[in-house]
């Protein structure tokens, strides 16, 4: 069954392949822009898609949405504002999944989790701190000083897979939704986001083996 916020959900995550898009621009730089602004102007997409999925659950109820996303713009420690989303919906951050060979009659595939080489909630707050020390700093020869370029690249590359690996097939938990919903980066090879919900298990139900 799809909701509003299946839509709007959608909708993010679509925003989301756009930004990493760009980013994939920018670092074979194809616009040729100069490197220091190319560089901030990554972070920047960087922390915008931390921002998408962080909120992401959040979105089909939008007056709590704009109250939470109003305080992230304010609030740049990373750890403090995942904690203030965890209050909200204890269950915002994205499930990375991996269809599997089911070995069950009459079932083709299952999903399991993804255990490593995703983005998880520390690798979220670090990302973003150093996103927001990119974008934010005083001095205009920050960037330059304090970051190794090659590095930065290597670190550009390194947190776009994470991403990757974390969305590409993810479930969620909506705000006040006790279903559960999954979530394809590309359905069916189209390069279209689906979000498919499922209502809870009965009471005492429990997967045949």
């Amino acid at each position: 069954m799809e909701t509003p916020g299946m839509q709007k959900y959608a909708t993010l995550m679509q925003l989301v392949k756009l930004r990493i898009d760009l980013v994939d621009r920018l670092m074979q730089d194809k616009d040729k822009l100069p490197i220091v602004p190319r560089f901030e102007i990554v972070a920047l997409q960087f922390r915008q898609i931390l921002e998408l999925i962080a909120f992401g659950s959040l979105v089909a109820n939008e007056k709590v949405y704009t109250a939470a996303h109003a305080d992230f713009a304010k609030e740049w420690n990373a750890k403090k504002l995942l904690i203030k989303l965890e209050k909200l919906n204890p269950n915002f951050y994205p499930t990375p999944l991996r269809e599997v060979a089911a070995n069950i009659p009459g079932v083709l595939l299952k999903h399991e989790k993804i255990t490593s080489g995703f983005l998880s909630r520390k690798d979220f707050v670090d990302v973003y701190q150093e996103c927001s020390e990119i974008i934010h700093t005083s001095n205009p020869y920050g960037l330059s000083n304090t970051n190794n370029f090659p590095d930065l690249t290597k670190r550009f590359a390194n947190w776009k897979e994470q991403i990757v690996r974390l969305l590409t097939l993810h479930e969620l938990r909506m705000l006040n939704d006790p279903g559960r919903a999954l979530c394809t980066m590309n359905a069916g090879g189209t390069n279209e986001v689906q979000v498919t919900r499922f209502e809870p298990a009965p009471v005492g139900w429990k997967p045949k083996t």
